[in-house]
């Protein structure tokens, strides 16, 4: 009965993970997976693929998966992306899918500030099969689905090592009893790159990011210590969870790992998660921001 709770609770919190909160706990590996302004400011358009697979403590392992591009369009004053991701506990039949579009519009506000503005449409579909939870031997009956349509408003301002972000998500969903739910989340972050040693090439990036859901909240810390080509560092969310990290950069292709650990008091179990980011980055084109987001955020 225990582990049909464990997988009852992950359900609930995943529902809305790609909304809401870090389907990937590494903050802002996957750019514009967190807030659609940061949509188009990179220096070349990118390509992202994550995967995350979280040992639930018991026989299943939850596994999400993760595509995205973006870029930067000058006709339209910013930049378009769009998202693909699928989630599944494996072993059972419960998966969500999910398909995101995305814009940001871009204005440099000083020589060293650039403020980006961004939205992002989200279609997400849940099907979830009771069997799993209660053992019903109607395999038909069992299967329930929601299908949703929500948006996700964001902000961003940035400049050579300094950065602020904000999102805001409204969520109307359609729970598994036919009743609609509200739930309003927003979340706010602030990061300074700073590089106290002769090599300017070595930098240290201090992240703090602060969330809210209907009276729940979180407040996660963050550090990277960066090179030319290395990153590692680590994050904490007190009375929850922990990581680590490191990456790799090479000239157009990155890649980066980072291992979870649960540390809620709320459960004896032991949960673990692993994490594998590539991102590469396309040749420049002439859709190129004026000024490109450079902070190595991990």
């Amino acid at each position: 009965m225990i582990k049909y709770s464990i997988l009852i609770l992950t359900f609930i919190s995943v529902q809305f993970s790609f909304s809401q909160d870090e389907s990937f706990r590494s903050l802002n590996a996957l750019p514009i997976l967190n807030n659609p302004a940061f949509t188009g400011t990179n220096a070349n358009p990118r390509l992202n693929y994550g995967i995350a697979i979280t040992n639930l403590g018991f026989t299943s392992n939850f596994v999400q998966n993760y595509v995205s591009y973006d870029q930067r369009i000058d006709v339209l004053h910013g930049g378009i992306g769009a998202e693909i991701m699928h989630s599944k506990v494996l072993l059972y039949q419960n998966y969500q899918t999910g398909f995101n579009l995305n814009y940001s519009f871009q204005q440099n506000i000083s020589e060293k500030l650039c403020l980006s503005l961004g939205a992002r449409i989200e279609f997400e579909h849940l099907e979830l099969n009771v069997n799993d939870f209660f053992g019903v031997s109607n395999s038909v009956d069992s299967i329930h689905t929601t299908t949703q349509l929500n948006y996700t408003i964001g902000g961003l301002l940035y400049g050579e090592k300094f950065f602020m972000g904000a999102v805001y998500s409204p969520l109307i969903y359609q729970s598994f009893s036919g009743e609609v739910d509200r739930v309003t989340s927003f979340s706010g972050s602030v990061g300074y790159n700073l590089t106290p040693f002769k090599n300017k090439e070595l930098s240290f990036t201090p992240v703090l990011r602060y969330a809210y859901q209907d009276g729940f909240q979180q407040l996660i810390f963050q550090a990277s210590f960066n090179t030319k080509r290395v990153a590692f560092g680590g994050s904490y969310l007190p009375r929850s969870f922990a990581t680590i990290f490191v990456g790799y950069q090479f000239d157009r292709f990155s890649i980066k790992a980072v291992t979870g650990i649960n540390d809620s008091p709320l459960t004896t179990a032991t949960q673990s998660s692993q994490e594998f980011i590539l991102q590469y980055n396309f040749s420049n084109t002439k859709n190129s921001p004026e000024r490109s987001f450079k902070i190595n955020l991990f």
